[in-house]
């Protein structure tokens, strides 16, 4: 199962599935200097079992944004200068960024699955 179809099957925020997209999008601390490891290599280091069993007070999930619940957290991956997103009320949320659509539960993973489809296509 893919991140994206974790994402469209989530019911809410996740904190295990913004670790997931800390992964996918190679994500930084902004704060580290270059050269020091992303959280994609961190978790190709030590394996991903690991970082996901990992006591989720430790440093590894320090400070990752909550993605997958909050729409700021989630316009920080929009990769180009537009999303437009489709609330419905009581249903679906639709998002599209870059021309790629993203449809779930709440804004914030509809915005994260657009935002994944985006960058996987090159989006900008």
């Amino acid at each position: 199962m893919t991140i994206i179809d974790k994402l469209e099957r989530a019911d809410g925020p996740d904190r295990e599935l913004d670790f997931l997209i800390a992964i996918e999008t190679d994500w930084r601390w902004p704060e580290w200097e270059e050269g020091e490891p992303t959280i994609k290599r961190l978790a190709e280091k030590h394996g991903l079992a690991w970082a996901l069993s990992n006591d989720r007070r430790q440093s590894i999930w320090c400070g990752i944004p909550k993605f997958s619940g909050s729409i700021d957290a989630a316009m920080t991956l929009v990769s180009c200068s537009r999303a437009i997103m489709n609330i419905a009320e009581g249903g679906i949320t639709t998002a599209i960024v870059g021309g790629n659509e993203g449809c779930a539960s709440t804004p914030a993973l509809a915005l994260c699955i657009a935002s994944l489809r985006a960058r996987s296509q090159g989006g900008e």
